[in-house]
């Protein structure tokens, strides 16, 4: 089983570890509902290094990834990241991932861990003839995600100057990808304000070096260090799919809910025929959903309509779930037929839970008050 680079530091701060795309990584430091609290109340600091980090770069870069991603790379620009997804001829997900402009002829990638391997075999398999390399520098870097309100504060500290960055931009320090080079994205997946560091280290200390840089603002700011099972439900509060659970290469983009990702208008891309099939016929979305029994919904509960007292009819699944402690209540997202519930939001539905129905709401995403909570009550 693989480990981070960071993995002794995550020892001295007595982390509890989990598995993970075959990798041993932090389950938790002190608590899941302390560092949940402290992501969406303060700052939390993740250590997400087992993500894939990807170079692509050539002088067909950008129409490579044009023709890959469902996503506009013709959007982008020098500074400018956007959310995309890698398809299958037939529609399905491939991978969800993060694409960065460094310049017009060279991006990075940011791909699940699990699927890593897989997307660098899926993207030199199109290469087709175009002049363009693919480079896997996952080993060559670690990447730190700090969340939260204050993690604006984080930044200043840390660095001696005003986070100006806008959302889903990032700035560079260093030649890209060398040495001692580093990107500080604003971006992250719990929902809350943040950045992320992406640090080409020069040696296992310049890396804990920045860790306890890092750290010790976090500290200074009320924050915990964090691990992946807060990660795990900020994200479901948020509405944020984690590959495998809830999307996959038998799930496209519009049964998923991220059809907005998709730019039908492009000219081509894998899997855009299929898309435009299946664009109007689907049977089955993502949704939210809130428990109004106690139960926890799990990955794999079956959901139902009630017709009677004792007849029920079964809708959907519950993709992802678990226990919200903002809400104080079982959360999942939740896959439903809307052939037979055509208007799904706010509905009443059951969840068999052990043998037990119990009542649940289907909502919108995000899960919390964004008045309360979440990047868009910080950022003007």
């Amino acid at each position: 089983m693989m480990k981070t680079l960071l993995y002794e530091i995550h020892e001295s701060l007595g982390a509890r570890f989990t598995s993970f795309a075959g990798y041993k990584l932090p389950l938790y430091y002190t608590s899941i509902t302390s560092e949940h609290l402290a992501v969406r109340n303060d700052v939390g600091l993740f250590d997400v290094s087992h993500m894939g980090r990807l170079i692509v770069e050539g002088e067909d870069a950008k129409n490579f990834l044009n023709y890959l991603a469902v996503n506009d790379i013709e959007k982008l620009y020098p500074g400018k990241m956007h959310y995309s997804l890698l398809l299958n001829e037939n529609g399905g997900i491939i991978d969800d991932i993060t694409v960065f402009m460094l310049n017009h002829h060279k991006f990075i990638l940011v791909v699940n861990a699990a699927n890593r391997l897989k997307v660098v075999n899926w993207l030199n398999k199109n290469k087709r003839d175009l002049k363009v390399s693919v480079r896997d520098v996952t080993r060559e870097s670690i990447m730190l995600a700090v969340q939260g309100p204050k993690s604006e504060n984080v930044y200043r500290d840390a660095y001696n100057e005003d986070f100006n960055l806008k959302r889903f931009h990032f700035t560079i320090f260093g030649e890209p990808i060398e040495k001692g080079s580093f990107i500080i994205s604003r971006s992250g997946y719990t929902g809350e304000d943040g950045f992320e560091v992406i640090y080409f280290y020069n040696g296992k200390k310049d890396a804990y070096d920045l860790w306890r840089k890092i750290y010790g603002k976090i500290e200074q700011n009320s924050g915990l260090p964090c691990g992946l099972g807060a990660r795990d439900m900020l994200r479901i509060e948020a509405g944020y799919c984690l590959y495998g659970n809830d999307i996959d290469e038998n799930i496209n983009p519009y049964e998923a809910s991220l059809g907005w990702v998709v730019k039908l208008y492009k000219p081509s891309f894998i899997g855009k025929d299929k898309l435009l099939e299946l664009k109007d016929k689907i049977s089955k979305k993502r949704f939210g959903l809130v428990m109004t029994d106690p139960g926890i919904p799990r990955k794999g509960y079956r959901i139902y309509l009630s017709v009677n007292k004792d007849d029920f009819v079964e809708i959907g699944y519950i993709s992802s779930g678990g226990y919200s402690p903002i809400l104080e209540k079982g959360i999942g997202i939740a896959y439903i037929n809307i052939n037979l519930l055509e208007d799904p939001l706010d509905k009443e539905v059951f969840i068999d839970v052990r043998g037990k129905m119990r009542s649940a709401v289907i909502k919108n995403f995000p899960l919390f008050d964004e008045t309360k909570y979440g990047y868009r009550r910080g950022i003007k």
